[in-house]
C-alpha cells in the first residue's frame, strides 16, 4: 500500500491504470479532484455490491432453513446473482 492511500481506499495507481485502459482519447487527462469522485464512487459501488450479495445470500440461506446464519461467505456466484441489477441501479 503506498503511504498516500488509507486502508479503505482504492490505490491510486489502479484507478490510473482503470482510466488509462478504457479511455479512447489518449490525450484524456483527469484532474485530482475528478480522480477522488471516482475513487469514492467505485469504493461505494463496490460496497454497495458487497452488501447486495450479502443479504441475497442471507435470504436464499434462510429459505432453505439453515438455521443460524451468523457470517455469511460470499463467493463470485453470489456476485453474479446481483451484478445485473447493481449495474441498471448505477
Amino acid at each position: 500500500m503506498a503511504d498516500d492511500d488509507k486502508p479503505d481506499e482504492i490505490p491510486r495507481q489502479l484507478l490510473q491504470r482503470i482510466i488509462h485502459e478504457f479511455r479512447t482519447d489518449k490525450k484524456t487527462r483527469i484532474s485530482e479532484p475528478a480522480l477522488e469522485a471516482l475513487a469514492e464512487y467505485i469504493k461505494i459501488f463496490i460496497q454497495e455490491a458487497v452488501h447486495r450479495a450479502a443479504a441475497e445470500k442471507k435470504r436464499e440461506l434462510k429459505g432453505q432453513n439453515y438455521g443460524r446464519l451468523g457470517s455469511t461467505f460470499l463467493e463470485v456466484e453470489d456476485l453474479e446473482k446481483i451484478a445485473p441489477q447493481l449495474l441498471l441501479d448505477f
